[in-house]
C-alpha cells in the first residue's frame, strides 16, 4: 500500500475512532502530526480508471469474439479449457497487477471488473455447450453469485455491488417474465429470506451503496409477497427500527470493526417508503384495482406484522423521543387504513383518510425540516405537499381555471417557503 493511500485510510479511521470516542482529541492530534493527515492528498486518478476499465472490457469483448468466430469447430473439451483458462488468466492478472505493483494498480482493478463481466459470458457459453436450458434470469442469478463469491474473496466493493447489481436485475426478471417450470424459482421465492442474510456483506464490504441495493431487493420481494399498501408500511416500520431495535450495527462493529453505521441510510430510506405508499394510496384508482387478500405468502406476511410490532413496542418504551413517535405513529395509522380498505369493496372513506394522513405526514416533515435545518428533510415534505394539491386537481375533473389557480399558488408557496428556510438556514450557520 502506498503512503498517500495509507494515510488516507489512517485518516477516515482515526476520524472514526475519534467520532465513537476511542481515542481523545489530544491523540487524534497526535495522529495528525505525527502521519501528516492534514496535508491533502491527491484525488486518485478517476480518468485512468475509467480507461482502464474500459479497454479491459474491450480486450475481453475481443476475446469473446474472437472465441466466438470459432466456438463451433471445437469440441467441448476444447471449449471448457478455453473458457476456464480466460476466467484464470483475467483474474491472476487483474489480482496481481492489483496487489503487487503500484503504478499499475487501477489497471489491475480494471482488470478484475472485466473478469467478473467475462464470467457472464463464460456461463452462458457452458450453458450453450452442455445444453443447459432455463430462463434468462437464472444466468443472473448464478453470475451474481460468483461475481459475489470474488467480490467477497478480495472485499472489494466494485465487484460487490456489481454481484448486487446483477442479483436486483435477475429477480426484476423473475418477476416480470416468470417462467414456473424453473427450477430456479425456488431461489427468487425465498429472496425475502435470502435477503436478510445478506445484509452482513454490507458491513463486509463497508457500503453503504451495497446496503440500499440489498434493501431493494427485499423491499421487492416482499412487495411480491404482500398484498396493495401492507407492502410499504411494515417494512417501513422495520427499516425506522434498524440499528436500534436489532442492534445490529453494534453487533456488526464487533465482527467488523472498520465497518460504519447503516441506521441513517435505513431510517432514509423508511421515510421515503412511507412517503411513497402515502402517495400512491391516495389514489382512487390504487383502490379501486386492489386485491381483496393480505398476503400471497402464509409466512411473510405474519411474520412482518410481527417483527414490525416488535419495533414500535421497542422504540416506544425506550426511545421516546417526538419524531420516533411521530413516524412510527404515522406508520401505525397507514398500517390500519390498509387492512380497513382490503376487507370492502369501495375504498373511498379510505382514500379519503390517506389523503389526510399525507397532508398531515408532509406537514410534519416540513417542520421537523424547519426545527432540526434539515434541508432534505424539509424539501420532501414541501414537495409531497405540492405533488398531493397537483394530483388532486388533476385526478378529479376540475376546471382549468382552477387548475391554474392552483398551480401557480404552489409554485409560489414553494419559492416563498424554500425562500425563508435558506434565510433561516444561512442565519443559523452563519451564528
Amino acid at each position: 500500500m502506498s503512503n498517500q493511500n495509507f494515510r488516507r485510510q489512517l485518516k477516515i479511521e482515526a476520524e472514526k475512532w475519534r467520532q465513537e470516542g476511542l481515542i481523545s482529541q489530544e491523540t487524534w492530534q497526535q495522529l495528525v502530526t505525527r502521519y501528516q493527515l492534514d496535508q491533502r492528498t491527491p484525488e486518485p486518478p478517476i480518468f485512468s480508471a475509467i480507461l482502464y476499465a474500459t479497454g479491459g472490457i474491450l480486450i475481453g469483448l475481443a476475446v469473446i469474439t474472437f472465441v466466438a468466430a470459432n466456438w463451433q469447430n471445437l469440441d467441448r473439451i476444447t471449449k471448457l479449457i478455453l473458457l476456464i483458462a480466460l476466467l484464470v488468466v483475467t483474474n491472476t492478472l487483474g489480482f496481481y497487477l492489483w496487489q503487487h505493483t503500484s503504478s499499475l494498480r487501477r489497471l489491475g482493478q480494471g482488470i478484475l471488473l472485466t473478469a467478473g463481466l467475462v464470467l457472464g459470458a463464460v456461463i452462458a457459453l457452458v450453458a450453450q455447450t452442455f445444453n443447459l436450458s432455463g430462463p434468462w434470469y437464472g444466468l443472473f442469478f448464478a453470475w451474481s453469485l460468483g461475481v459475489l463469491v470474488m467480490g467477497i474473496s478480495l472485499r472489494w466493493q466494485p465487484l460487490g455491488m456489481m454481484g448486487f447489481v446483477l442479483l436486483l436485475l435477475g429477480y426484476i426478471g423473475y418477476l416480470t417474465m416468470r417462467d414456473a417450470s424453473s427450477e430456479v424459482n425456488l431461489l427468487a421465492e425465498g429472496m425475502p429470506y435470502f435477503a436478510i442474510l445478506f445484509v452482513p456483506l454490507a458491513y463486509w464490504f463497508n457500503s453503504r451503496a451495497i446496503f440500499v441495493v440489498i434493501t431493494l431487493l427485499w423491499l421487492l420481494s416482499v412487495g411480491k409477497a404482500l398484498a396493495g399498501p401492507l407492502a410499504l408500511p411494515l417494512p417501513a416500520i422495520i427499516l425506522w427500527g434498524y440499528g436500534e431495535s436489532w442492534q445490529l450495527d453494534r453487533l456488526a462493529n464487533r465482527l467488523f470493526p472498520t465497518a460504519g453505521t447503516l441506521q441513517p441510510v435505513a431510517r432514509a430510506m423508511s421515510v421515503v417508503l412511507l412517503s411513497l405508499g402515502l402517495f400512491i394510496y391516495s389514489f382512487q384508482f390504487s383502490w379501486d384495482g386492489l386485491s381483496r387478500e393480505v398476503s400471497r405468502n402464509k409466512y411473510v406476511g405474519p411474520l412482518l406484522l410481527i417483527l414490525a410490532t416488535y419495533v414500535i413496542l421497542h422504540q416506544l418504551l425506550t426511545r421516546r423521543e417526538a419524531r420516533t413517535v411521530g413516524f412510527l405513529s404515522m406508520a401505525v395509522l397507514f398500517t390500519g387504513v390498509s387492512l380497513g380498505g382490503l376487507g370492502t369493496e369501495h375504498g373511498r372513506w379510505y382514500v379519503l383518510v390517506v389523503n389526510l394522513l399525507l397532508l398531515v405526514y408532509s406537514l410534519a416533515l416540513m417542520r421537523v425540516g424547519i426545527n432540526q435545518l434539515r434541508r432534505g428533510v424539509f424539501w420532501l415534505g414541501m414537495v409531497l405537499l405540492s405533488l398531493q394539491i397537483v394530483s388532486r386537481m388533476f385526478e378529479y375533473n376540475t376546471g382549468l381555471l382552477w387548475k391554474a389557480i392552483g398551480l401557480g399558488l404552489c409554485g409560489l408557496a414553494l419559492i416563498g417557503a424554500g425562500v425563508g428556510f435558506e434565510r433561516r438556514l444561512a442565519a443559523r450557520e452563519s451564528n
